[in-house]
């Protein structure tokens, strides 16, 4: 598996605990995870807080914004 791959498989196990209704085939590019409601913030917080715990590094909230959680591609960014 790659490096991208594994990093989707990371992300989708994060998503998969905090929303486990996420149906992944459904996401796609025309879907804003934030404005149509798939996320609530207490859902961004525990992705933020997830991708901590796996990555030991912690998140600047300062470079995070309402499109950083907007799609999958843009979430990806966040795991090191």
């Amino acid at each position: 598996m790659n490096k991208k791959n594994n990093k989707e498989e990371i992300l989708k196990r994060i998503l998969t605990k905090v929303r486990p209704e996420i149906k992944f085939k459904n996401i796609g590019k025309k879907i804003n995870l934030v404005n149509d409601g798939i996320l609530d913030s207490f859902d961004i917080i525990q992705v933020i807080s997830e991708i901590e715990k796996i990555s030991k590094k912690k998140i600047d909230p300062n470079k995070l914004s309402r499109n950083t959680f907007s799609n999958f591609k843009s979430m990806l960014k966040l795991i090191n």
